[in-house]
């Protein structure tokens, strides 16, 4: 009997690749919870019902559109909070395979759209695409850092949007064009929508939109009726995008961050090519969730690779403009990378560097780099070797990742690794410090602390720390403690009117205050505390929001609650009140002219409070009924609003 020739099947070697990247990402489960979990997710406590719920997923503050997509998803992880990160890690690893099963789907659909007669390099290329972007070290962090759940979440609609938007192409290419403009339209409008409600960076799918028609599918005949009108709607989102951009760029907002919006501009350009030299040449040790020390270019001399950078940025972009109809595999890379890097890489005031942000735009670069493995030109002498050599580059990423995933599953090595690689991240010190605290040694977090400190004298937050360590210390005598802690205090005096925002820093002065009520920092007093606020007072850094100034006016309230002077506490939460007007502040005052017997007050503030109540429904409901629970308690006759 002739024998069978053994072919491996492109779906078989899908489901391999996705039980592979299953296997590489269960180390990081054994991850940790990091520095902006608990900011986001810390609402979960207070779910019990329906209604709680509903609270917790308006209630975000990670962006203008609270994100409640992604919210509800960590809904599924309730019961992990505030102990157990290994659940919500499992999650964001479930859905980061989900997202490389859906970008082998819209990969395949995009080639046999571009190559309908071309089916078995359709599927090889669609394989190799998702190995190459699932398997990258460099995406590591999304999944391993568990609030990013918001980027790989909004990926999921991104992918899902697009796949829809490409059905339906094929449906009007194959002449159902009602069918078909139907499912584009509802790819791209609730694609966008699910996306953007996820995190703000999912209104970028009629951009990635827009670079497909204007690229690789330039060259469909088949679709060239209605094109310029696609591409026209397609347009619109980015271009409101970018004018509400302009219009509200505003240099002040950088008053938080350690770099104007100048040497943010310049710094970028530096920080697009080092992602991609990441990504082609992954460094296990180079992935870390700590990235605020990467240098910043202050002119484009200063570092010279700034003016390089930009320069190579420009004729790149120029080569991708020019060129994108005889070379458009590599100008959907290059503006599908570019155009997914725009927002975050540009003028926002975010901070610098993290490598979660290549999560949609390295797709770009890797489609175009399987796509001419699988169709090389013909004059390609070694056109059989491409598939191989793509095999061995995929082993290597694998075996990187694995070590990545391996490290970050073991937070205590990796804080010893990565505060040697970082030595001047002051957020891989307070890492290093909370790991040496989670193990039980607080003499050792406390040493780590009190030499960033000096090292870094202008970052108050570790000097603050360091003071709470110094007080919690049983192992130092109070004479040595006293004198650390002076010497900590003195940096802190001589660096509070100009040191850079740091929530660490407010977090730390609350628990000195803790301290000092339970009478366990005895070289310590409130004189000091009342010293360092009005300091910070004067830092427009810690004013320049009104939610900071609220903060910094509710802890010079309580330390007057605790010295009993009612005048003072009440003034400084009336300027908390008017810098941020939220429910808490409003309790406290309430509070406090109660316990003063004040009762005519509180309900004349009542009746102010009720008239400004938040402009979202649901938080309003919340609001009136905080209010009226008040109004009771302060003994009013009529409830001055209704829920």
């Amino acid at each position: 009997m002739p024998q069978k020739n053994f072919k491996i099947s492109p779906g078989f070697i899908l489901w391999l690749l996705l039980i592979l990247g299953y296997v590489l990402y269960l180390p990081g489960q054994r991850g940790v919870f990091h520095f902006d979990d608990s900011a986001n997710l810390h609402g979960l406590a207070q779910v019990n019902d329906g209604w709680t719920a509903l609270v917790f997923l308006i209630g975000g503050e990670a962006g203008p559109l609270s994100r409640p997509v992604a919210l509800a998803s960590f809904l599924l992880n309730q019961g992990d909070w505030p102990n157990s990160p290994q659940g919500f890690l499992y999650t964001n690893i479930l859905i980061h395979l989900l997202n490389g099963a859906l970008l082998s789907w819209f990969t395949l659909r995009l080639i046999r759209l571009i190559q309908p007669n071309r089916t078995q390099p359709a599927e090889w290329i669609a394989v190799s695409t998702a190995a190459l972007w699932l398997l990258s070290p460099l995406l590591a962090s999304t999944s391993l850092i568990i609030i990013q759940r918001m980027a790989s979440l909004c990926a999921t609609f991104v992918l899902a949007g697009l796949l829809t938007y490409l059905i339906g192409l094929s449906r009007e290419a194959c002449g159902q064009v009602i069918r078909g403009r139907w499912l584009q339209a509802l790819g791209i409008g609730l694609g966008t929508l699910l996306a953007a409600l996820t995190k703000e960076n999912g209104v970028l799918l009629p951009l990635y939109a827009l670079i497909l028609e204007g690229t690789v599918l330039a060259g469909v005949v088949a679709l060239s009726s209605g094109r310029r009108w696609r591409m026209l709607l397609l347009a619109l989102p980015p271009l409101t995008l970018l004018a509400y951009l302009a219009t509200h760029l505003s240099p002040a907002a950088f008053a938080i961050r350690d770099f104007t919006l100048t040497e943010r501009l310049l710094t970028q350009p530096i920080i697009l090519w080092d992602y991609l030299r990441l990504a082609l040449f992954p460094q296990a040790t180079a992935f870390t969730p700590f990235h605020d020390d990467y240098p910043i270019a202050h002119s484009l001399f200063d570092p010279p690779t700034a003016l390089l950078a930009i320069l190579a940025w420009l004729i790149v972009f120029g080569l991708a403009i020019w060129r994108r109809r005889r070379w458009p595999w590599f100008a959907f890379a290059v503006l599908w990378y570019l155009g997914g890097h725009a927002p975050e890489s540009s003028v926002l005031p975010l901070e610098l560097y993290f490598e979660h942000r290549n999560y949609l735009p390295l797709i770009g670069p890797a489609l175009a780099l399987s796509y001419f493995v699988w169709t090389p030109p013909a004059s390609y002498s070694l056109r059989r070797l491409a598939p191989a050599a793509l095999g061995g580059y995929l082993l290597l990423l694998a075996a990187i990742l694995w070590q990545v995933t391996t490290l970050w599953g073991q937070p205590f090595i990796a804080s010893q690794l990565w505060a040697r690689e970082h030595p001047a991240s002051i957020r891989t010190m307070n890492f290093l410090a909370e790991s040496y605290l989670a193990s039980g040694n607080i003499a050792k977090a406390r040493q780590v602390l009190e030499q960033a400190a000096h090292a870094h004298p202008v970052e108050i937050g570790l000097a603050l720390n360091a003071m709470v360590l110094t007080c919690r210390d049983e192992t130092i005598s109070q004479d040595a403690a006293a004198s650390k802690i002076q010497a900590l205090y003195r940096g802190v005096l001589n660096n509070a009117p100009t040191s850079k925002y740091s929530a660490s820093a407010s977090g730390a002065l609350l628990l000195l205050q803790d301290l000092i009520n339970q009478g366990k920092c005895q070289s310590f007093e409130r004189a000091h505390l009342h010293k360092i606020l009005a300091l910070l007072m004067t830092n427009p850094s810690y004013t320049a929001s009104g939610r900071q100034l609220n903060y910094l006016h509710n802890l010079w309230a309580g330390l007057y609650r605790d010295e009993r002077n009612l005048n003072d506490a009440l003034k400084h939460l009336q300027a908390a009140w008017a810098a941020e007007s939220d429910i808490g502040t409003a309790v406290l005052i309430v509070s406090a002219l109660i316990s003063a017997g004040l009762r005519d007050e509180a309900q004349a503030f009542l009746k102010e409070a009720q008239q400004n109540p938040p402009a979202n429904p649901v938080l309003r409901r919340e609001w009136r009924k905080i209010i009226n629970q008040l109004w009771e308690i302060a003994g009013g006759n009529k409830t001055p609003a209704s829920p």
